[in-house]
Parts: structure tokens; C-alpha cells; sequence
């Protein structure tokens, strides 16, 4: 049996949800700036008469910063923006950082990341897995994250695994606004392998 207790491990849980919405919420945000409309484009995209260029990146990494100090960072072998800059498509996220206080505190990988700036909903999917600092990973499928309404959505199987334990769901839904987490079908089991 592990040495954390039942509550222990509901708020280890918790730091990891908190963390991954987080790293989300930048992701979004960084990229709407990235795609907003230059001095001289009008609304559509288009500057001086001309359709904005679609956007290639290979092997490309995207870093935003703060006052010069990073808040996360996106490494992907491809990334994509569509001409109407609506949609951004990351392919093969790796080694995706979100920095607290110039640390990084979260690592993301998973195989697609699209981003639509009209909705404002990220979608990460195809073998999401996110790595705290302290050695906690969530795995998952798909995450959604509304910069909306700062809901994020985990709907299929949610796996967390700890040194000691291992926490899983069937789905997970997180009001950040609220702060309150809901994993449906949540199974606490003993000792990680």
C-alpha cells in the first residue's frame, strides 16, 4: 500500500489538471497573438490586397515570453496555419514546456495539436501525456481546452500516475473559473508500475 492517503492523492490529482489547463490557456493565447491581424491587414487576414500566405513550419518550435521571461514553449515537427489564419495545426508536440517563475513546471507531448482562433478551442489528441516537475503524468487521449468559457475536457479515459499510486477516470471535465474538477468513474489504485 502507498504512503499517501486518499486526500494526498486527490490533490496531487488536481495540481496536475490545474497545471495541463494551464499549459493549455498559454498555448491558446500565444497563439492568437501569433496569428493576430499585423498593422495594415484588415479583418479577413489579407494585407495590402493580397491573401495572407499559408503558413509551413518543419522541425519549428514556438516560445512565448513575458517580459522577457518564458511562460511555455511548443516544439513540433510541423506546424501549419491555415490562409484565412483561422486554424493552427501542430504536428508530432514534443518536448512542449510550460515555465513558472523562468522553470518549467509541465511537459507536453502528444501527436496533434489544433488550434481554431475563431472558437477559440484548442484540441491536443493522439496520446496526450503531460509531466509535472515533481514526476506526476497525466495520459490521456484527447484534452480540449474552451479559452472561452476556461473549461477544460478530458472526455475519454484519464490515467495520473504518481511514485506511489496510480489514479484513473473515465472522463474529466475542469471549470478553472470556478475551480472545480469533476472526474467521473474515478479509481484510485495502489502502488504505479
Amino acid at each position: 500500500m502507498c504512503g499517501m492517503r486518499l486526500g494526498q492523492r486527490c490533490a496531487c490529482f488536481m495540481r496536475v489538471v490545474v497545471a495541463v489547463a494551464f499549459t493549455l490557456f498559454l498555448i491558446a493565447v500565444g497563439t492568437k497573438l501569433l496569428l493576430a491581424p499585423k498593422s495594415g491587414s484588415d479583418e479577413t487576414g489579407e494585407t495590402l490586397g493580397r491573401p495572407a500566405p499559408v503558413v509551413r513550419m518543419r522541425e519549428a518550435g514556438i516560445v512565448l515570453k513575458s517580459e522577457g521571461n518564458r511562460l511555455w514553449e511548443m516544439n513540433a515537427d510541423s506546424i501549419e496555419v491555415s490562409r484565412d489564419r483561422r486554424t493552427t495545426v501542430m504536428d508530432g508536440l514534443k518536448n512542449g514546456k510550460l515555465y513558472r517563475g523562468g522553470k518549467p513546471i509541465v511537459t507536453l507531448t502528444a501527436a496533434r495539436a489544433v488550434y481554431d482562433s475563431q472558437t477559440r478551442i484548442l484540441r491536443v489528441f493522439g496520446g496526450v501525456t503531460a509531466t509535472t516537475a515533481s514526476g506526476l503524468v497525466l495520459t490521456t487521449d484527447v484534452v480540449e481546452w474552451s479559452e472561452k468559457s476556461r473549461r477544460l475536457l478530458c472526455p475519454g479515459k484519464v490515467v495520473v500516475r504518481t511514485k506511489e499510486a496510480m489514479i484513473t477516470g473515465d472522463w474529466l471535465e475542469a471549470d478553472l473559473e470556478l475551480q472545480r474538477y469533476t472526474v467521473h468513474g474515478l479509481r484510485l489504485v495502489g502502488a504505479a508500475k
